[in-house]
């Protein structure tokens, strides 16, 4: 058996910590500019983001943003 012979499954739907980053990608630079600075800043939750994100016609959890703002800027904990 090899690895070659059995290539690792690549999802069709990206992770959630990819959806936050594929957000961020998609924003022009003042809404991305305002979108970084809300994750960064812990008095905003992220219950109110998504409310914010879901009133401008986009779909993410309040559990998605929480995790990247742990995983990827070191902030916050895991829970909501």
């Amino acid at each position: 058996m090899s690895l070659r012979d059995h290539p690792p499954i690549v999802p069709e739907k990206p992770g959630r910590r990819h959806r936050v980053i594929e957000i961020l990608a998609d924003l022009d630079v003042d809404d991305r500019a305002a979108l970084e600075e809300w994750l960064a800043d812990l008095r905003y939750s992220p219950e109110k983001i998504s409310a914010e994100l879901r009133r401008e016609g986009i779909s993410i959890s309040p559990a998605s943003l929480a995790r990247y703002r742990f995983n990827v800027l070191g902030l916050g904990s895991r829970q909501r």
